[in-house]
């Protein structure tokens, strides 16, 4: 997904860390790499010393330059970095892991925010702030909503999805069922297993996750459905993420809880 992530760094090992989920940032990251990496959970000690040592936020969506970012780490003085955008620690580094044991206790009930906020008091960091790139942290459904759009419409400028960079409009996963006039989208994301009924429209920008089941005579325009909903027949979405339980305007701030379940609901219990 990221072209530019860590490109032609050469290190014998490098730890990439996230708090949770970190198997979404192991599928994100390996393809993009020809040396070994691993990813761990902050929660674990580590299990193999390692050259260098980056903690990466899974709450944070990163349009970065690695390959500058890292060069200017190598070269500062400094042991230990934290890195800020807009305020918010986003990124940890450490040079020659091994010499600094980290004893971080965390429960499931702390943020990725009170996990950075530890790792703050652990050890001695150097503060560093983002310029010209940029982290972008998804702390609200308004966020997640405006980032999803634009890394869908290519609009960030390091991180590009392959298929824009093929020139197309469209990245559909497994046993998508969609027909082409229905494709009316200047650019779609369609996750495994979508159907969309031959009769029902996808326009502008729209997201449609994972086990997604649209029905006839729809209309989506600039909308996320998320994983494993079902929209019923004859309704217009339009600005809005969708959820098992309410349709959530991202332009109104609404939120519309889902009363009846034959209009938008679980797709395993329709």
């Amino acid at each position: 997904m990221q072209d530019a992530i860590l490109n032609q760094l050469k290190v014998s090992h490098f730890q990439v860390l996230a708090p949770s989920r970190h198997t979404a940032l192991v599928s994100t990251v390996n393809p993009n790499l020809d040396w070994l990496v691993s990813v761990q959970e902050y929660a674990y000690r580590l299990e193999k010393q390692a050259d260098e040592v980056l903690w990466l936020r899974d709450d944070v969506l990163y349009d970065v330059d690695f390959t500058r970012l890292l060069k200017h780490a190598r070269q500062s003085v400094h042991h230990a970095m934290v890195f800020f955008s807009g305020g918010n620690p986003v990124m940890f580094y450490q040079k020659h892991h091994g010499g600094i044991d980290l004893r971080c206790v965390f429960s499931a009930r702390m943020t990725t925010h009170d996990v950075c906020q530890n790792l703050l008091s652990e050890c001695s960091w150097h503060g560093d702030n983002f310029i010209a790139d940029m982290a972008y942290v998804i702390d609200s459904v308004e966020s997640y909503y405006r980032l999803s759009m634009k890394l869908l419409s290519g609009d960030l400028l390091y991180t590009v999805l392959d298929y824009h960079q093929a020139g197309n409009s469209l990245i559909k996963g497994k046993r998508v069922n969609i027909k082409r006039p229905s494709l009316k989208q200047h650019h779609a994301y369609l996750g495994d297993s979508v159907y969309v009924h031959p009769r029902s429209l996808l326009h502008n920008q729209a997201i449609l996750c994972q086990h997604s089941y649209i029905d006839s005579y729809v209309d989506i325009r600039d909308s996320i459905i998320m994983p494993w909903v079902y929209i019923g027949s004859y309704l217009n979405i339009k600005n809005s993420v969708v959820t098992q339980e309410a349709v959530i305007r991202v332009d109104t701030g609404d939120v519309i809880p889902i009363v009846d379940k034959k209009m938008v609901g679980d797709i395993l219990s329709q």
